[in-house]
């Protein structure tokens, strides 16, 4: 039965040119729908029609989607030295009088500024712009970070529409009626009562996928409930069936889930299933000892109930298919793209429940309230989550959230250190002030960076604030490669590890002072509010607890940012993406072909940035390379705009994510990328000095009310309309405001100055 399914029109409208169906092992419609990519492929050229790997139903993962392969190469860095003259003698550069004091001034000091600006909505976009120009460009790492973001997000969006949407509606339909038949077969008692409140946890979840599908009668009223508190998404509850707080307001579509239908009900569906849980003994708030055993003992047997459903055959598909294979073909995917469940697991209880009962009880055999405590204790010996995120009281602990989730949100580093530093691992300040909230400098510090340490200055007025930052640091600094390039979530991060490293004595100019400092902070920021955009489904979210006509230039081709690693590091990463993809799971050729190329390109900038450290001379294909790298890009991360998971938001790169919520104050930290910002950089090339203009992230991070998370349709009008909080103080050492500076003139303007060189005009 696909009830949810998409019918084959439907499907192949939705699709669009280059979208292929990603069916796992039966496949839940007739077939695969393999269509050929239609139109210009780019640089690549047209991609092989072979289809890869099915990652099938039924085939339990025991091997890693891919293994993680080292592009990096050791390198001395030993660019070019050069001073840059007061008042920019000798400097090639257009538009000598569109420089403004305070540009010339920061060009002089630091070698490069960047500026707002409110013309391009994507990074590419100026770099086609300085090509149409026969301008050099300045390729920076923001600009392959962000392409990255791309294909990794559309991988993501086209598996949970053609692939994940049917299966999780199958499973939970399957779940549903399972559930039910353990209810009508359950002795009176806590098991039948717990098997009841389990057809109401997968009735949520059918109705937010398809609210005319048929659930049982009995469980109406309480379902209901549930779906308006999710819909107002306005307050925490505990008026509900579970009856423990829960934080609706975090059943709000927002990343990249607003763009189509299935992906918004996807969303609600996979939201409810990574979210409630079913814990061991909590510790709720107004509870009694006595009453939170027995709240644990009810909800545990919620979770064996379900360990054991799963372990039936789902109806519906061409061939016979337990629940636990329909499970892992939506569950190991995205272990690969995001990481494991921080809960325990419904395979976790059910090979407990095998040792507690000697083999599969039945469920008159479950009924043994002494096997149940039996069966808890032992539970709480299995491994325990990390990250906190649910409403829990400050006089409790995180022993009180153990338990299982259906399909647990995944532990990842950067929540973890979120959580590590607020309220109640950290105290009152010298105000007496609590540390309710963090910032994403709290990352980028605890992952080595020294200048977000010291931005951070203040915050170690805060109480324990210092000792828990040099733990984490020092945890953070133990994690062994494997482990950072264990799951494509972790090697991103690992990727963005050498920006947060200050440049030696090699570098060139602009490397080497605060400033640039500042600007790489940046861009690891932004970065990171792509990744946490992408992953905000699946990845675990702390909580505090509560309480025309051209010039001519005299160079050709640009410079690219000298940062080997970062591009070695993503080359590594879009590597083990492409391998594992087509290992294991079906996936368009528009994104495995965007995916091998821009792989290729990376190890190019990894070359070319190899080369400019140590003063040797591009040759024309590495020229040519950075030329034309706007058109490329744009191939590499134009989203296709005939799939039904693409919408008019795709557009522009502004996107927000929040990350960490504070119940006590009802709000959540927003961490948000807004228009691409100019970047000016002094280079040498071929012994010249040249301006060179650029593009980098601009950076926002800011509080919201938490009945209020915002989506990337909302972010993207508040910066349309100038009710964008400002970026953070700390970028204004390098970030100069619209009317600073204009480094290159209008294009209405008929000369062009190349101070120093000779004048440069504009050939008709």
């Amino acid at each position: 039965m696909t009830v949810l399914a998409l019918d084959r029109d439907t499907r192949q409208k939705t699709m669009g040119a280059g979208i292929v169906s990603m069916i796992l092992a039966v496949a839940l419609v007739t077939g695969a729908a393999w269509m050929s990519l239609t139109g210009n492929l780019g640089p690549m050229g047209p991609a092989s029609s072979e289809p890869p790997t099915v990652f099938t139903l039924g085939e339990r993962v025991s091997t890693p989607f891919a293994d993680y392969v080292s592009f990096e190469t050791d390198f001395t860095a030993s660019s070019p030295q050069y001073a840059i003259p007061t008042g920019l003698a000798g400097v090639i550069f257009s538009g000598e009088h569109g420089l403004s004091s305070e540009a010339k001034s920061r060009i002089v000091r630091d070698g490069f500024f960047a500026q707002s600006q409110d013309e391009y909505d994507q990074i590419y976009e100026v770099l086609q712009a300085n090509d149409d120009d026969y301008r050099p460009s300045f390729l920076t790492s923001d600009a392959v970070l962000h392409a990255f973001h791309v294909l990794y997000d559309m991988a993501l969006r086209e598996m949970e529409v053609v692939t994940f949407w049917d299966l999780l509606g199958n499973l939970s339909e399957s779940m549903l009626w399972q559930s039910y038949g353990q209810y009508e077969d359950a002795p009176e008692g806590r098991w039948r009562d717990a098997a009841l409140r389990n057809v109401m946890f997968f009735s949520v979840a059918i109705r937010l996928m398809d609210n005319s599908s048929a659930i049982p009668a009995t469980v109406e009223p309480e379902v209901d409930v549930v779906l308006n508190l999710m819909e107002e998404h306005s307050d925490m509850s505990d008026s509900w069936f579970q009856h423990y707080f829960e934080d609706f307001t975090q059943y709000v579509p927002r990343g990249h889930y607003t763009r189509c239908e299935e992906l918004e009900k996807y969303f609600l569906a996979m939201m409810w299933f990574g979210r409630i849980g079913f814990r061991l003994q909590p510790n709720d708030i107004g509870l009694s000892v006595a009453e939170s055993r027995e709240r644990g003992k009810n909800e545990t047997a919620q979770a064996i109930l379900i360990a054991l459903a799963l372990q039936s055959e789902v109806e519906g598909l061409p061939t016979a298919v337990p629940g636990t294979d329909v499970w892992d073909a939506i569950y190991e995917p995205t272990v690969f793209f995001v990481g494991s469940s921080d809960d325990l697991t419904p395979s976790e209880y059910y090979n407990l429940t095998l040792d507690i009962w000697n083999g599969e009880p039945s469920l008159n055999e479950l009924d043994d309230e002494a096997k149940l405590e039996e069966f808890i204790g032992d539970a709480f010996e299995l491994r325990r989550p990390k990250i906190l995120s649910s409403i829990v009281n400050e006089t409790g602990d995180m022993s009180g959230i153990m338990g299982m989730r259906f399909m647990g949100q995944r532990f990842i580093p950067d929540s973890y250190i979120l959580g590590q530093l607020v309220y109640d691992y950290v105290g009152a300040n010298t105000d007496g002030f609590l540390r309710l909230m963090p910032k994403g400098l709290d990352v980028m510090s605890a992952f080595g960076s020294e200048r977000a340490w010291a931005l951070l200055e203040s915050e170690t007025h805060y109480e324990n604030y210092t000792e828990q930052m040099m733990k984490l640091k020092s945890e953070i600094d133990g994690m062994p490669e494997d482990e950072w390039t264990s799951n494509l979530y972790y090697l991103w991060l690992y990727s963005l590890l050498p920006l947060l490293a200050e440049p030696t004595k090699g570098y060139p100019l602009f490397m080497k002072n605060e400033s640039w400092v500042d600007k790489q902070l940046m861009t690891a920021l932004g970065s990171w509010t792509e990744l946490r955009h992408d992953t905000i489904l699946y990845a675990k979210q702390s909580y505090t607890v509560t309480l025309t006509a051209m010039p001519s230039y005299p160079v050709k081709g640009g410079y690219v940012e000298p940062v080997p690693r970062v591009y070695a590091r993503l080359a590594s990463l879009s590597d083990m993406m492409l391998r594992g993809l087509e290992s294991r799971v079906s996936v368009s050729e528009w994104i495995t072909t965007r995916l091998e190329s821009l792989r290729d390109f990376l190890l190019d900038l990894q070359s070319i940035s190899i080369k400019e450290l140590s003063g040797q001379s591009l040759n024309q294909t590495e020229i040519d390379r950075i030329q034309y790298c706007g058109g490329y890009l744009e191939w590499v991360s134009k989203m296709p705009s005939d799939v039904a998971w693409v919408s008019e938001a795709d557009e522009s790169m502004a996107l927000v994510a929040d990350v960490h919520t504070d119940p006590n104050n009802q709000e959540v930290l927003e961490e948000a990328v807004g228009n691409p910002m100019f970047i000016y950089v002094v280079v040498p090339i071929d012994g010249q000095l040249v301006l060179l203009r650029g593009a980098t992230f601009s950076y926002y991070e800011f509080k919201q009310p938490m009945s209020e998370r915002l989506t990337d349709e909302a972010w993207q009008s508040m910066l349309e309309q100038g009710d964008a909080p400002d970026m953070p103080d700390w970028v204004f050492s390098f970030v100069l405001d619209n009317t600073g500076a204009l480094a290159f003139a209008p294009i209405g303007d008929s000369s062009f100055l190349c101070t120093g060189i000779r004048d440069r005009k504009r050939i008709e």
